[in-house]
């Protein structure tokens, strides 16, 4: 049934529309609807999977083989309530092709370009807003894909589909098939990076591998300074995992049991930091403000959907904020000695809802992906239900939300 429904996006919107124009158009409030239609359809038989399934009596071969079938499945739908990926195409060729700065030339200022009349939307006026390592992949795949969109197009999918299927084979991996299973059959998941393809899975993918060092072995320098590179990567994808690091910092720290060992991965943390950020940062360097501008830039982004931000100015807001991101540093100082890593998830899922709910950021639905992704690790490291229904509600909310964009 999920597959045959994920199918009807072949029928409502033909793969032939790939090869025949694949300049991005606003669809019909009709086919909006039939997507939050299918999506809802998708939710209620992933709940009732998940409830009455035996998951004692399932085989992870056969249930992983369904997952990287159904995103395979999607590759040659175009992407259908979004133009982030057309974006990506683009600002990698500014780099890639016309070898000029993305963070400083918007895609508005060579028009010359093969790909503008198919690419040029309300968003080819700004510059580049995303992390120096994803403009470098952007900037490989758009060199590959050369003179042909199509191409491009599939090239960036192929890469964010097996992103994906690679996070669901890690998540199971790290946890259990029933956790698995909410991963992999989350259907904002699917249709955000299979169907849309948005680079968020990158991050995700390198926090997960963050966790997955971590967790292996929790007591290792050597695993800890693994897992703050993967972290670090991720923030160089997308700024928005930033607010994991000194949390994360902190907690790795206080994880190892020898003052020694605290000492010396406080100073390779720090060192490995800032060989990593200059490292990647080098080859857009033109001015120092290359580093902080896009982040600031995506930050003074505000929608209507905050309900702090509705009922108290965007001041209070941020200092909100500010004042619980600060009470969770002194929380984790507080219980340094009780400290686990398995139990110091919440520590990064509570600053990252509150993030989305308060500060600068323009949400959107796909935005919600990194945070589902923790809530379910979190499933499997705690009996708490809040987790379980905090998935549904962020997921339903994501979904519904594509009305609202409409």
């Amino acid at each position: 049934m999920t597959f045959l429904s994920y199918g009807l996006f072949y029928i409502i919107l033909p793969s032939t529309w790939l090869w025949q124009n694949i300049r991005f158009t606003n669809p019909a409030n009709e086919f909006f609807l039939l997507t939050v239609f299918i999506l809802l359809f998708n939710l209620i038989i992933y709940l009732l999977a998940y409830k009455t399934l035996d998951f004692n009596k399932v085989n992870y071969k056969r249930l992983f083989l369904c997952f990287a079938f159904i995103n395979l499945f999607l590759i040659l739908l175009r992407p259908v309530t979004s133009t982030d990926l057309f974006s990506y195409i683009y600002q990698g060729r500014i780099f890639s092709v016309h070898h000029l700065n993305p963070y400083l030339i918007s895609y508005n200022q060579v028009p010359q370009d093969i790909f503008y009349k198919w690419l040029s939307n309300k968003w080819t006026a700004t510059t580049a807003p995303y992390g120096p390592l994803f403009m470098l992949i952007a900037g490989g795949l758009s060199f590959i894909g050369q003179k042909s969109l199509i191409l491009s197009v599939l090239l960036f999918k192929a890469l964010f589909i097996g992103a994906n299927i690679m996070v669901g084979y890690l998540i199971y991996k790290l946890t259990n098939l029933k956790t698995f299973f909410l991963y992999a059959f989350n259907p904002l998941i699917i249709f955000e990076f299979a169907i849309n393809g948005h680079n968020d899975i990158l991050a995700i993918l390198l926090v997960i591998l963050s966790f997955y060092f971590v967790l292996q072995k929790a007591d290792s320098n050597k695993n800890h300074l693994i897992a703050f590179g993967f972290l670090i990567l991720s923030s160089l994808i997308k700024y928005i995992t930033l607010i994991f690091w000194p949390i994360f910092w902190l907690i790795a720290i206080y994880q190892q049991k020898e003052s020694r060992n605290r000492w010396v991965f406080a100073g390779l943390s720090i060192i490995l930091a800032g060989i990593l950020t200059i490292t990647f940062y080098l080859p857009f360097l033109g001015d120092w403000a290359i580093i902080w501008q896009p982040f600031i830039k995506q930050a003074r982004l505000t929608g209507i959907y905050s309900i702090f931000i509705l009922l108290a100015s965007k001041t209070i807001s941020q200092t909100l904020f500010f004042v619980s991101y600060l009470t969770t540093a002194i929380l984790v100082l507080i219980n340094r000695h009780k400290l686990t890593w398995p139990k110091s998830l919440g520590y990064f899922i509570w600053p990252l809802t509150l993030f989305y709910l308060t500060f600068f950021t323009w949400l959107m639905p796909w935005y919600f992906t990194l945070l589902i992704a923790l809530l379910i690790l979190a499933t499997w490291l705690s009996n708490k239900r809040i987790y379980e229904y905090l998935i549904y509600s962020f997921t339903f909310y994501g979904i519904i939300y594509y009305i609202v964009l409409r």
